[in-house]
């Protein structure tokens, strides 16, 4: 018969067992085998294993979500241990992997990107965590300076384009202060109409308020043109 005792209490019955330490630490094992006759024989083997302390892996990206235009992005370590391990780091667009213990990164395209880092101690125990950081395209919107409602097809309704734009407001005002026209969103157009019927020829004040998709507020004011 054969008894296994670990040094934290556990025995087990097994010739050729296994057992599974769950803390980081230098161990002592025993082996007892008694025979058929009664006669035993015991073994010790003190500080025998060893467990080394496995790493844990962490970082914090700043900021996680951006523009392209402000696609810098820092990767702050935290990781345990930090400064006596060795780190890879896959930013996830393809560049070449990092060893910095604390590196940025300059994204060129937009779009949503998992960042990984490894962690590897001095014993070779290594760690791996995964994030996300994105990037949304620049913002920006446009409105043209002139429209013809006419009924040719061509450049008939005042549409304004705009390009990474979270929320949306058009607002259209007459000469004299009346807002005769709102929208919020991209996809309508002002037809150059007023309550059903047309809008007189002349200049049209509008204010559009928008905010990007990293919830900064924008305004912006013009005047477009109606011309039949």
């Amino acid at each position: 018969d054969h008894l296994w005792t670990f040094e934290t209490g556990q025995t087990s019955t097994e010739v050729n067992p296994s057992y599974t330490y769950t803390q980081p630490g230098t161990y002592s094992v025993s082996l007892q085998v008694t025979g058929d006759g009664l006669c035993a024989n015991q073994k010790d083997k003190t500080a025998f294993i060893t467990v080394h302390e496995v790493p844990t892996a962490d970082f914090i990206p700043d900021p996680e979500e951006t523009i392209l235009e402000e696609g810098t992005i820092s990767f702050t370590n935290a990781s345990t241990d930090v400064g006596t391990m060795t780190y890879w780091w896959n930013f996830g667009d393809g560049s070449p992997l990092s060893d910095e213990i604390n590196p940025s990164h300059t994204y060129t395209d937009s779009n949503v990107f998992e960042i990984e880092l490894i962690t590897t101690n001095n014993n070779q125990c290594s760690d791996t965590t995964m994030k996300v950081v994105t990037i949304h395209p620049d913002f920006a919107v446009y409105a043209p300076t002139a429209f013809t409602p006419n009924g040719d097809g061509i450049n008939d309704d005042f549409e304004v384009k705009g390009i990474g734009i979270k929320t949306y407001l058009l607002q259209i005002y007459s000469r004299w202060g009346d807002l005769i026209y709102e929208s919020k969103s991209l996809e309508d157009k002002w037809n150059g109409t007023i309550k059903g019927s047309d809008a007189p020829i002349g200049s049209y004040v509008y204010q559009i308020h928008y905010t990007s998709m990293i919830d900064r507020d924008y305004s912006t004011k013009g005047t477009v043109t109606l011309i039949r």
